[in-house]
């Protein structure tokens, strides 16, 4: 599309100045970009690997040992060029390997997102105006973990300052009391009245698999008592942010209905992804482009309100919410679209403070 920008309302925009800006992420410099960083960590390795071979040449010979002729041997350089170059071997070994490991992204590079967006003559921004509501979830995931006898005795060593491999000798050190008892548990009557004798029980009857737990839970029901499984909340993941964003959309005239035609083939086409075909067959598909979504008010951006880089997921038109009629140019009288994308990264704790 030629057009620069594709805006609605398409007139009298400073009736309502809230808006926000729908811009497509240029992934194409983004890969040619990242081809050349690999591209210089080949080559940076190859001379890298060049210097190191003629650091190690140079090393040797200036350890050789003196035949006693006064020189040595032809086919390396005498010692007196490699004194020369001293130097120059020792600041070789200074070099830290990571120096020749490729390039990764850092949070604070990630929080700074400053990524290239496609040139609007190729590519139109989009600039709608604000819903008056829509929602943000913000949300982590935990999961249900049983540490069991053996587990708490381990969290309880490590909070009493023993290390992990003492906590986890002392775990086990109460475990395998609890199994030494099995002689006493089985060669006499089980005390019901003694809690501690009814979870030993317990304890040793839930060793044998399928059996042990039939008789754990017989166990369970005659004492009235039960393991405590020592359940914990253990922090898991990051879900990726998911948002909607709704438009209703009236033209007053045959250009604002054209506009509004164009802003949601643009949102369609950029839904999909890309065919890629090898020798004449579909073969696969090249990721559909992201967006880069701004909210503004008076032409700033509005604090707390930054998303990171996101994949738009389905986009649902309804046409003629408002009635059923049609404009003389065959424009519908109305135009709905609901917008749902989902964030290509999960937030950190450092997205926030930077007011994502």
């Amino acid at each position: 599309m030629a057009t620069n920008l594709l805006k609605y309302p398409y007139n009298d925009v400073d009736d309502y100045q809230g808006t926000i800006v729908f811009k497509v992420v240029d992934e194409e410099a983004i890969r040619e970009a990242t081809q050349a960083g690999l591209d210089a960590g080949i080559s940076a390795g190859i001379n890298a690997g060049d210097a190191a071979y003629k650091a190690l040449i140079r090393e040797r010979a200036l350890n050789k040992k003196d035949d006693g002729t006064g020189s040595t041997d032809d086919a390396e350089p005498s010692k007196e060029e490699f004194k020369a170059n001293e130097k120059d071997v020792l600041e070789f070994k200074k070099v830290p390997l990571s120096s020749l490991a490729a390039q990764v992204s850092n949070i604070n590079q990630d929080l700074t997102e400053n990524i290239p967006t496609k040139n609007t003559a190729a590519c139109p921004y989009v600039s709608l105006y604000l819903p008056s509501a829509f929602q943000l979830a913000d949300a982590v995931s935990y999961e249900n973990f049983e540490l069991g006898a053996l587990g708490a005795g381990v969290e309880k060593g490590l909070k009493s300052g023993a290390t992990v491999g003492g906590a986890v000798m002392g775990g086990l050190k109460t475990s395998f009391e609890a199994l030494g008892n099995i002689g006493q548990i089985a060669g006499s009557s089980l005390d019901i009245t003694n809690d501690t004798a009814a979870l030993v029980a317990a304890t040793v009857a839930s060793k044998s698999g399928k059996i042990g737990e039939e008789t754990k839970a017989a166990v369970s029901s005659v004492t009235g008592t039960q393991l405590n499984p020592n359940a914990r909340a253990l922090f898991k993941s990051v879900p990726l942010r998911t948002f909607n964003f709704s438009f209703t959309m009236i033209p007053a005239n045959a250009d604002e209905a054209n506009v509004i035609k164009a802003i949601v083939r643009h949102f369609r086409e950029e839904l999909y992804p890309t065919g890629l075909d090898m020798a004449g067959i579909n073969y696969g598909y090249r990721f559909p482009n992201r967006f880069i979504i701004e909210t503004r008010y008076k032409d700033r951006r509005i604090p707390g309100l930054k998303f990171l880089p996101a994949y738009l997921q389905s986009v649902n038109s309804v046409y003629n919410t408002q009635g059923m009629g049609m404009h003389e140019d065959g424009n519908f009288s109305s135009t709905s679209i609901t917008l749902s994308f989902t964030e290509s990264k999960a937030l950190m704790k450092q997205h926030i403070q930077a007011d994502f």
